[in-house]
């Protein structure tokens, strides 16, 4: 018994991959272990990406590989229908895909907020600097109105930035 698969298994197997299959199916079709199949799939998709070829895609859309349940798959399973129907309820497959939809939305959305956020402080952190950089090339001296002015600005933006992080706590 020899520990490598023959050439024609292994043609069978990336013909599988190459159709979209899962490892699961392709597993089973070809009488191929899962974990070889996975490696097989990983050998596939780096040797199409260093070739510049289109890398293998699932009858879901996606390249072959995700992660997850896909509509495809979700589509053909009876199990993973019936695990979704009793976490969620009595939904139809269309309920579940606009509910995964749905959580993928609320994510995107809360990934926009915290950039939108980050944005924010950067923004104020870019402006004390601007107002430092000002006020230090122009010597520290008070004596001029545009620096007393300048001054004042550098001070009413720290006393926000304080009354932000006091309202946030």
């Amino acid at each position: 018994m020899s520990n490598y698969l023959k050439p024609e298994k292994v043609k069978q197997v990336v013909e599988h991959i190459e159709k979209g299959n899962g490892i699961r199916k392709t597993s089973k079709e070809t009488g191929v272990a899962k974990n070889t199949v996975t490696k097989i799939q990983r050998v596939v998709i780096a040797e199409k990406i260093t070739t510049d070829e289109v890398i293998p895609i699932c009858k879901c859309g996606q390249p072959v590989g995700h992660k997850g349940w896909c509509s495809y798959r979700l589509a053909e399973s009876p199990k993973r229908q019936e695990f979704l129907m009793e976490k969620w309820g009595k939904l139809t497959f269309d309920d579940i895909a606009r509910k995964q939809r749905e959580i993928l939305g609320q994510k995107k959305i809360e990934i926009q907020d915290e950039i939108k956020k980050l944005m924010a402080k950067f923004t104020r952190i870019d402006t004390k600097l601007c107002f430092l950089e000002e006020y230090l090339d122009t010597g520290c001296s008070v004596d001029d109105e545009s620096d007393e002015a300048m001054e004042e600005q550098y001070i009413e933006a720290i006393i926000e930035d304080w009354k932000e992080q006091k309202s946030k706590e």
